[in-house]
């Protein structure tokens, strides 16, 4: 019994499995089995079938084989191994077997296109008329049925092995390249490198196995072609074997150039989308610091580029079908005038069986370009994949074997080690010699860059080791990263992370990981999905999962790489007392850190400097007997007591105890596949929600629903519905007047979480608006009749010259009109020379129409998006945007473009054909109008499951790629856990769910072309029929030869022409995406000429708020209530406040980020609202909470107007301490900067972002104050850079840390979207029911006065230096707000 491993595509709505495969030759040879797909495959219920491929065609089996083969070649020829042998070894037996149906195919074609049109023509001849009885030409009726009959049967069992070949080798050679990235040492060129390889090289080796075998086959069927012309015409036949000798090497050309201007297109695609996924990613930043029109030249740099390979593709393409579509008459017709030249007489069937012969040239022709194409591509893609499958890989470090008595887990001697690719010979980190006994709390602490996550990589073997004994560990590993690595699964799948749940343990993790109230916030409590990367959590709250993991998986050995850097002192608190100290107790603890106030209470402390280990020790030791050790954590310590993180949630609410809110859910979480695709282009906007307070809902009160409104502000009401607020009556009802099973109820509210949580919604961007998205692509740049005009030369090219001519060749056979053969050549021959230059012209003005077409819609769909307001970008998941910029463009540059372009080609092809065949056979019109309205029917009925499958497989695949994406990212937390099996796993049930939809999908096309075919060969059998009832008219074999030679053509371009267009319609929801998104309405103009603000200005910096009223949607709610204050020269105001309070809307509505509804804004008595956004944005310097940088140079990042020398930059690069850092790398300025500027540290991020201020020489200075703990040192670095730099600007800081603002000149508080407290702070404190001052207590005792003394102290400086304490002139209402001021 075949074995079958079952894709299960959805299991909310299952039905029958669909077996992609049959036992029975004839169910294969007539895809009989794919009908079960076309009757349930409609694209409403495409995600509810379940698919199954055969136990051969799965992943694992093909990736086990390949895997073998591969070791092999690395056994028999280490150096020179070829990854091409062991594809051929495992997969090249079967593959050669399929050119069986090649040569079927090849035998009966020209059987029918050649012999049996011959003998038919024959047959009609007069001369036979009742020397051949008139069963020879039903015979000979059937015959060429038969013969179209077996050619499709032929041709499409080729196109369907070689698919399933293709998803074999396809799978192996992705599956390969996975487990290759589970064992790298280095990720050489990045994420983005290995995904190159699975995507685009995996892609063309699977085109090479489809398309090789017409490369060999071309030259058979030139051969045969040219044989048959030299039997039938013998010497005259010279004319075409020259012409052959000619083109054939020139289509091998084009071949070969299609694919380089395809690659080089490629390579300028992906550098335009990464840019524009670094200015989308970033946008709120662009917007802040006016950075679009830099971003907009190298954007349109890059754009002219690629449209230029686009152009010069389309031109290669347009000469190859030129070629395709030319060759056959004017080979026609050197031979023909040879014939008639050398004396012969021209005969019905000598002239129809030659046309008919040279008309089949075309399926080498076109066959060749592209198999030349994806042969080259293949062997290409082959030499990178040999290249990566080379790369190093990690030694696995297994768990040791202690010695009896041994009370160590770790021990490493006098070693070295370096990473794999660094610079030089240098190791990495050298002399560590370390003895770590079991159950000890162990610190590992230094500077920025001194080595400590390198130790704890040496610790799990993840780094080379270059000198000394292997390191051992004494027991199992769990690892938490620096970085938290999340997978786009729920958040409680994460922390299981493969292991069985256990109610009692797993709620005992979160609570020592402090995660309690975070599930209180979460929308779905633990089974909310996470965003890919955790997009959608906080950096607390991904540090905590990450940490939760390492804690459930119940390891000997934990390892933490600074876990507590992204949470405030009260949570930090709580885990290590909690989890550190007690959790814990048992197990050996090793953790990298920066919160040094905490090593009093470990047990061994290992300092690092420099690379190696400065000192170990106890912390009394390390205190008494190692002065930089005291040094710094003296001063840390002194400033950590102060620094704390501004509570976000009222004291008044009691999260931790909501017991309305299900923080463990019993059942397991059973998400389906498809629902789960961490592809961001699916995400629906429910991202920005995930976050939504979950109040219980018996205690809503004021506070929270204003929250859930401000944050639901799409809609002022709906946000109710989205939430628990409008379901407090229903859920009341249900306790009151219904019993219900409690277990159906936890069931019920188990499936109500998950759908709650559920964060990847349907993309619903790939649905078509019909025939609206060709009338705009019709609209597009040249207008609708230009675009008409192109269709049209398309026909009329055809019609006159290529039908003209073979008409004018029936005239010629008769001598119709009595010419003499030099006219009648010499006509034929003007058609012949027409149509060439025709068909050239038509694909040269398609060329030059469609590339300004998709010119005009990238450009538009770019300055829309540059100057779309950001509360588009609020409400659209960017990952969206960039599929039009990434996928949708690339349906309009060049697959829509492709396929049209062949549709074109081959539609007047057909048509003329059936023309010809219907109206030239007495009668035949009749059938073919049938055959016609049979075929329409048939199109109808498959294409909801044509349709359907596409989406299925394109649904599929992004989980593929961004399961290697996530697997590369978190490749030292996998190794960790030893989890690389399970992965793999995942890896292969992802693969075989995709390759499922994809072979159904070809299948589905096989199965439509095989019939459409049948139904042509149907045409051709009618034709020769009613011919043989017609057999008494006059010049009936001429007849037959222009309808016959020309209907045997049906056979192959019909049904490419129905699939090529169908591919048109697919693709054209494209059009309707870039037309979508190149609408959207535009925020004010960058520029006013006609109102620009004087070049000085602002001179002082003074700020104004008159009546500021905001909000966020036009219906929203009020975000901003009636704010008035003022802000005047030089003053450091410090901006404080809960979640939700207007804080950070303040400073958008002061960037107009967001225009305010009512009231103004004036700098310097100028009303901002006035102006263009880039006067106002470039004039206000920006110093962000996370630094970003882009790809490119220091320089860029600094200053990419250039509008700064150099010594200017030097200047403030010295400013903020990083001058002499730079000046000593060898390319100073134009030293590079990664992606997400991973070449530079964070806190040199930071100042950086320091040094652009500088640079911008604002009068006002926007800063968003910075959480991420860093050393001490940066962290003491940044804040005397800001200090000494912006002394004389006008400074606003939006306060996290109480510390950094306690001393400014003045404090404001914000509350519900109104200025509440507004005074210096000194003041403010006096103020014993002010918020304020709540906060300033909720540090704790000592905290709260130390911060009172340097409030105090920062008075008294402001005194002594004769500040002038501005007036309290707005009228600031210090009292809660009512219900029905929500609304207003």
């Amino acid at each position: 019994m075949t074995k079958q491993i079952v894709v299960a595509v959805s299991t909310s709505s299952r039905q029958d499995e669909i077996g992609l495969w049959s036992n029975n030759f004839l169910s294969n040879w007539f895809f009989l089995w794919v009908l079960p797909i076309i009757k349930k495959a409609s694209p409403t219920n495409i995600m509810n079938l379940r698919l199954s491929l055969r136990n051969q065609e799965t992943a694992r089996v093909n990736v086990d084989k390949l895997e073998r083969e591969w070791k092999f070649q690395l056994e028999a020829n280490p150096q020179n191994p070829s990854i091409l042998k062991a594809l051929r070894e495992s997969f090249g037996t079967e593959y050669m077997a399929i050119a069986a149906y090649k040569i079927l195919w090849i035998f009966f074609t020209w059987a029918g296109a050649w012999y049996l049109l011959l003998q038919m023509i024959s047959f009609l001849n007069h001369t036979n008329l009742g020397v051949l009885p008139d069963l020879n030409g039903h015979m000979y009726a059937l015959a060429l049925f038969l013969a179209g009959f077996f050619s499709s049967i032929a041709i499409h069992q080729q196109y369907s092995e070689c698919n399933r070949v293709g998803i074999k080798v396809k799978a192996a050679v992705m599956g390969l390249i996975y487990r290759k990235s589970l064992r790298l040492s280095r990720v050489k060129g990045g994420a983005g490198e290995v995904l190159n390889l699975m995507t685009g090289d995996v892609l063309k080796i699977n085109e090479a196995v489809v398309n090789f075998h017409f490369l060999w086959s071309a030259f058979v069927e030139v051969a045969l072609i040219l044989a048959i012309s030299f039997y039938q015409i013998g010497i005259s036949a010279f004319p075409a074997l020259g012409f052959v000798l000619i083109l054939l090497p020139i289509q091998m050309y084009l071949g070969k150039r299609t694919n380089d201007l395809g690659r080089a297109q490629s390579k300028e695609t992906i550098s335009r989308v990464h840019l524009m996924s670094e200015l989308l990613t970033a946008i709120k930043l662009i917007k802040f610091y006016a950075w679009e029109m830099p971003f907009a030249k190298k954007i349109n740099e890059l754009r002219k580029k690629e449209t230029k390979y686009i152009y010069d593709g389309l031109i290669t393409k347009t000469v190859n079908y030129t070629v395709v579509f030319a060759i056959p008459v004017l080979v026609a017709l050197t031979c023909l005038a040879t014939y008639v030249a050398i004396g012969n007489q021209l005969t019905a069937s000598v002239v129809f069986a030659v046309l008919s012969v040279f008309n089949t040239l075309r399926y080498p022709f076109f066959m060749l370009p592209i198999a030349v194409k994806s042969t080259v591509g293949a062997l290409a893609a082959l030499d990178h994949l040999t290249e990566f499958l080379l790369l190093d890989e990690i030694v696995e470090l297994k768990q040791s074997v202690p010695k009896e008595g041994c009370n160590l887990a770790v021990e490493i001697a006098q070693s070295d080690f370096k990473w794999d690719g660094a610079e030089g010979d240098k190791p990495s980190i050298h002399d560590i010699d370390l003895k770590l006994k079991k159950g000890n709390k162990i610190a590992i602490v230094g500077d920025v860059g001194s080595g400590k996550s390198s130790i704890i990589a040496a610790i799990l073997g993840q780094i080379r080791q270059v000198k000394g004994d292997s390191v051992k560990v004494y027991g199992s590993t769990a690892y938490m990263s620096q970085e938290a690595w999340l997978l786009n699964m729920t958040l409680r799948e994460n922390i299981l992370f493969g292991k069985e749940y256990e109610a009692k343990k797993y709620k005992e993790v979160i609570r020592v990981a402090g995660l309690e109230r975070d599930l209180t916030l979460l929308i779905a409590g633990d089974q909310t999905e996470i965003a890919e990367r955790g997009a959608n959590l906080s950096g607390g709250q991904r540090q905590r999962v990450s940490l939760a993991r390492s804690i459930y998986y119940d390891a000997d050995i934990v390892l933490l790489d600074d876990p507590l850097s992204a949470v405030d002192q009260h949570v930090g608190r709580q885990i290590f007392d909690e989890c550190f100290k007690k959790h814990l107790k048992n197990k050996t603890v090793i953790v990298s850190m920066n919160q040094l106030q905490y090593l009093v209470e470990m047990d061994y402390i290992i300092f690092v400097r420099n690379g190696t280990i400065h000192s170990q020790g106890t912390y009394h030791y390390m205190m008494d007997n190692v002065e930089p050790f005291h040094t710094l954590v003296s001063s840390h310590v002194a400033d950590s007591a102060i620094e704390d993180e501004i509570e976000l949630i009222p004291p008044e609410q009691d999260v931790t105890t909501n017991a309305d809110v299900p923080v463990v859910v019993e059942k397991e979480s059973l998400a389906d596949d498809l629902q789960k695709i961490m592809d961001q282009n699916n995400m629906s906007v429910r991202i920005r929600n995930q976050l939504s307070v979950r109040k219980g809902n018996r205690d809503l009160n004021e506070h929270s629903i204003r929250s859930i409104l401000e944050k639901q502000s799409i809609h002022p009401i709906a946000g109710l519905d989205d939430h628990d607020v409008s379901k407090i009556m229903r859920q009341n009802e249900l306790s009151v007047h219904t019993q219900v099973d409690p277990a159906d109820l936890a069931a019920l509210q188990d499936e109500e979480m998950k759908k709650k949580g559920k964060l990847v919604q349907d993309d619903q961007s790939t649905k078509t608006a019909g025939f609206g998205d060709f009338l705009a692509y019709g609209r597009a740049k040249n207008g609708v009749f230009v675009t008409l005009t192109v269709v049209l030369v398309f026909i009329l090219v055809h019609g006159l010259f290529r039908i003209g001519g073979d008409f004018w060749l029936r005239l010629w056979v008769p001598h119709v009109g009595n010419f003499s053969d030099q006219v009648y050549v010499g006509v034929y021959g003007a058609f012949c020379i027409a149509f060439a230059i025709g068909a050239l012209a038509r694909g040269l003005f398609f060329t030059k129409v469609t590339t300004e077409k998709a010119v005009y819609l990238h450009d538009k769909l770019f300055d829309a998006a540059i100057h779309a307001p950001m509360g588009f970008y609020d409400t659209t998941p960017i990952a969206r945007i960039l599929s039009c910029f990434s996928k949708h463009q690339l349906h309009v540059d060049d697959t829509m473009l492709d396929a049209a372009m062949q549709a074109l080609q081959y539609f007047p092809l057909g048509l003329g054909a059936l023309i010809i065949a219907a109206a030239t056979i007495p009668w035949n019109w009749a059938p073919t109008v049938g055959i016609v309205l049979i075929g329409y029917y048939f199109i109808r009925v498959t294409n909801p499951a044509d349709i359907g499958t596409k989406s299925l497989e394109a649904v599929t695949k992004p989980p593929i790629y961004s399961h290697l994406t996530a697997t590369l990212e978190g490749l030292l937390s996998i190794r960790s856990y030893h989890a690389e099996s399970r992965f793999d796993d995942i890896n292969l049930e992802k693969i075989d769910t995709n390759h499922a939809a994809l072979f159904a999908m070809q299948n589905v096309k096989s199965f439509q072309a095989l019939y459409l075919d049948i139904l042509s060969s149907l045409v051709i059998y009618f034709a020769a029929l009613l011919l043989v009832f017609a057999r008494n008219v006059a010049s009936i074999d001429s007849v037959a030869g222009l309808a016959l030679s020309n209907a045997l053509q049906m056979l192959v371009f019909v049904q490419w022409t129905v699939r090529q267009w169908g591919d048109v319609e697919t693709q054209m929801s494209s059009v309707g995406q870039l037309v979508y998104y190149g609408n959207i309405k535009p925020e004010a103009p960058f520029e006013i000429p006609a109102n620009k603000p004087p070049s000085d200005w602002p001179q002082e910096g003074r700020i104004k708020f008159t009546n500021i009223e905001l909000k966020y949607q036009k219906f929203g709610v009020s975000v901003l209530k009636n704010v008035n204050l003022t802000i005047y020269p030089k003053e450091k105001i410090g901006i404080v406040g809960r979640t939700g309070s207007g804080k950070s809307t303040l400073l958008i509505s002061l960037l107009r980020i967001v225009e305010p509804c009512h009231g103004t804004i004036t700098i310097d008595d100028l009303d901002v609202s006035g102006i263009g956004l880039h006067d106002l944005r470039n004039k206000i310097a920006i110093i962000p909470q996370e630094p970003v940088m882009f790809v490119g140079t220091i320089r860029s990042n600094l200053d990419p107007f250039n509008k700064s020398t150099d010594e200017e930059i030097w200047k403030a690069l010295d400013a903020v301490f990083l001058g002499e850092s730079f000046r000593n790398s060898p390319s100073k300025l134009e030293t590079a900067v990664s992606e997400n500027g991973k070449s530079v540290s964070q806190g040199q991020r930071q100042l950086l972002c320091i040094a652009r201020a500088i640079l911008s020489k604002a009068k006002v200075l926007v800063l968003d104050e910075a959480t991420a703990s860093l050393d001490a040192q940066t962290d003491l670095m940044i804040q005397e850079a800001i200090k000494k730099n912006f002394g004389e600007l006008t400074m606003l800081t939006i306060a996290h840390r109480l510390n950094t603002i306690i001393e400014s000149d003045r404090v404001l508080v914000m509350d519900a979207g109104k200025a509440v407290e507004f005074d210096e702070p000194v003041n403010l404190l006096k103020n014993p029911n002010g918020i304020f001052k709540s906060l300033i207590d909720q540090t704790g005792e000592l905290a709260a006065k130390k911060l009172i003394e340097i409030a105090e102290k920062a008075h008294a400086d402001r005194v002594a230096n004769g500040y002038d304490f501005p007036a309290l002139k707005d009228n600031l209402e210090d009292k809660p707000m009512k219900v029905d001021e929500i609304f207003k």
